[in-house]
């Protein structure tokens, strides 16, 4: 087999060319990239995908660099193949955001493919996709690296072959055998004189550790591409099993406690980890093992910082995980307005559309709000107006308020503090200041999502009050950017 049609056949395994209108090849002039391009540039016409080179100058080795670049320049004219440069101070870019020179390179080098690509989408292209020449020497490497660091299945899974827009063709590619393609087909390539600093912990790897483990087996990079392989589709499994247990929604991330407690430790620390991913953030062992306790403490609600902005909230039987810390803040109080309809915003993300008017108008003005977008989350009370002493406030709850709730008949009813209203109903103490609270001169008649007090409670209309004195308040709750 030809190391054409080996690429060719592992692509297909991973549908890397699949609908690829524009394949972007991330060429830095080293053996690994020029083999890649050149491979891709003979394959593109069979598979239909067009070809654009990108280079990106990373500014650190002074004149090495631009030599680079132009190396690069002259074999793209040379395949008549379409090349996108761009460059950035490294080191500069290191400093001033506390990074090491190659993390920052990679940040820099990343931001520019990926701005590439879209640049391309804008220029009416379809199918934009970028390939790296990663080989599996790379791939061997990076889960020698990764091992040292004491890391879990997935950084021993090594380089995915396709990850967001970028596709890997050459992850099962030998260095030798890269080497014997640019021979072969009589290309150059250029050496990249950091690839011997030793002060760079891989290029230690590569130099001193992978020819022992080659000695030992000749074939050790092929058998750890195998091993990394069985490893990621192990994680992948595990990871799908994970994704179960939350459901998202905007900005949060919601699973079930007893789930959590439940399911096995390596499903639930990567539920753990892949919802707070899928939010921006990644977490250390350390923050998993905080988020463990926080799951397993007989406290039912309490919080924890995460990194990146983002907070888990445990509250009963239910673990949030969201952007920014649990909502304190609540509402200014509002006045009804009778036979109108009032908006109250909540700063926990709804907003309440309230009426308070003639029962008689009740259908009327329900039908209206279902209309405009509300289909449930409704609190329809009946009162009796001449029990209404002065205006209705909308408002939040205060220390002390207490409820004594109609109940059903021949039952006495029960005056309870909301607070234990609240706890009883499992509300999140976050949520408690957000729940509108409605009160006439004389004290609470009603609190949404728990019920109204039997001081002005009337019946349903043409049940035992007159209709001209019942007096209707429908609440209706929707998301605030609805």
């Amino acid at each position: 087999m030809t190391l054409i049609e080996k690429v060719t056949e592992y692509a297909a395994g991973y549908g890397m060319f699949d609908g690829c209108g524009v394949l972007l090849c991330c060429v830095s002039g080293g053996a690994d990239s020029v083999c890649l391009l050149h491979l891709l540039h003979s394959l593109s016409s069979r598979l239909g995908f067009s070809v654009i080179a990108a280079h990106f100058n990373h500014m650190l080795r002074g004149a090495e660099s631009d030599r680079d670049e132009a190396f690069v320049g002259g074999l793209c004219r040379s395949l008549k193949v379409e090349l996108l440069s761009g460059r950035g101070d490294v080191a500069a870019y290191a400093a001033s955001n506390k990074l090491g020179i190659e993390e920052a390179a990679r940040k820099l080098r990343y931001g520019f493919f990926e701005e590439t690509a879209e640049a391309l989408r804008a220029r009416g292209y379809s199918g934009v996709r970028a390939a790296t020449a990663h080989n599996a020497d790379d791939n061997a490497e990076t889960v020698l690296f990764n091992l040292v660091r004491g890391a879990g299945l997935g950084g021993l899974s090594g380089i995915p072959p396709v990850r967001g827009i970028y596709v890997r063709p050459l992850l099962t590619v030998s260095r030798a055998e890269i080497e014997d393609y640019l021979a072969v087909n009589g290309l150059e390539h250029i050496e990249d004189s950091s690839n011997s600093d030793t002060s760079y912990a891989r290029n230690r790897i590569r130099r001193d550790v992978m020819p022992v483990l080659k000695s030992i087996n000749p074939s050790f990079a092929a058998a750890a591409a195998r091993a990394a392989e069985l490893l990621r589709r192990d994680n992948e499994y595990m990871v799908s099993e994970a994704d179960k247990l939350i459901s998202y929604e905007a900005g949060v991330c919601v699973m079930s406690v007893s789930s959590l407690r439940q399911a096995a430790s390596p499903i639930a620390s990567r539920a753990l980890t892949l919802a707070a991913k899928n939010l921006g953030a990644s977490l250390t062992a350390s923050n998993v093992a905080d988020l463990e306790k926080l799951i397993c403490s007989e406290n039912p609600s309490a919080a924890v910082s995460l990194p990146g902005g983002i907070w888990a909230v445990r509250s009963y039987g239910s673990l949030e995980l969201q952007k920014g810390p649990p909502e304190a803040a609540s509402f200014e109080p509002r006045e009804l307005l009778f036979n109108r309809w009032t908006r109250l915003d909540s700063p926990c993300g709804s907003a309440f559309e309230i009426y308070y008017g003639d029962a008689a108008m009740a259908e009327l003005e329900l039908d209206k709000i279902k209309t405009g977008g509300i289909d449930g989350l409704f609190n329809i009370f009946y009162f009796q107006k001449d029990k209404i002493y002065g205006n209705i406030i909308a408002r939040p709850r205060k220390t002390g308020d207490a409820i004594a709730l109609k109940r059903a008949a021949g039952s006495a009813a029960c005056r309870k503090t909301l607070k234990k209203f609240f706890i009883e109903l499992k509300i999140p103490r976050y949520k408690r200041e957000n729940i509108p609270v409605f009160a006439d001169s004389e004290g609470i008649i009603a609190v949404y999502g728990i019920g109204q007090d039997i001081r002005a409670a009337a019946d349903s209309p043409g049940v035992g009050d007159k209709a001209d004195n019942l007096a209707v308040l429908i609440i209706a709750e929707r998301k605030r950017d609805a």
